[in-house]
């Protein structure tokens, strides 16, 4: 990530400007939401990505569903932030990529879980990739060649060679899980 971010599970995602003598919060959402990824822009330091979705630690306490979860973006190196990309309680985002030719274009993987005491909801129908033009501002779900069933757990990864090409794995049902290639940007 870089050198003047890290997170700590426990307490959010710090920030340092004195080469890590002293550190300053700079993200905290709830002790039961968790920061999958910290991830920086690779066209400006201070433009930062929070991938957030619900911990496990807490799912005997019987709290709310996880509100807060998705995707939490700054472009001031974490004075301030906005929920970027906000599903559903019961849905968090696990992966963000790049595609490095157009430092507007970013893909998301959603993943909807729920765990509790009774059960784990672990994929549905919030589960899917989602595309942004507008360096995450704004987002849309993407399905053309996707399942159309509900997903689990899925990761993206932008070709750096070709980025129209983006690949997925996608956990779903036995027919439809599996490896998939777009070749037109996620379209």
């Amino acid at each position: 990530l870089g050198r003047n971010y890290t997170y700590n599970e426990e307490r959010g995602v710090y920030k340092t400007a004195d080469g890590g003598k002293n550190w300053e919060k700079i993200l905290y959402i709830s002790e039961k939401i968790g920061v999958v990824e910290l991830v920086m822009d690779p066209s400006d330091n201070q433009t930062l990505y929070a991938v957030t979705w619900e911990r496990d630690r807490k799912a005997w306490n019987n709290v709310i569903a996880g509100k807060g979860s998705g995707i939490y973006k700054t472009t001031d190196g974490g004075l301030t932030w906005i929920h970027s990309l906000n599903i559903s309680e019961n849905t968090g985002a696990v992966d963000v990529e790049f595609d490095p030719r157009d430092q507007d274009i970013r893909y998301a993987a959603a993943y909807q879980r729920r765990r509790s005491v009774w059960a784990l909801l672990a994929g549905g129908e919030d589960s899917g990739i989602y595309k942004s033009t507008d360096a995450g501002e704004t987002w849309r779900e993407v399905t053309n060649g996707l399942p159309t069933g509900d997903m689990g757990k899925i990761d993206i990864a932008v070709s750096p060679l070709d980025p129209d090409v983006v690949y997925a794995t996608i956990e779903a049902n036995q027919e439809d899980r599996g490896f998939y290639r777009s070749l037109n940007s996620g379209e």
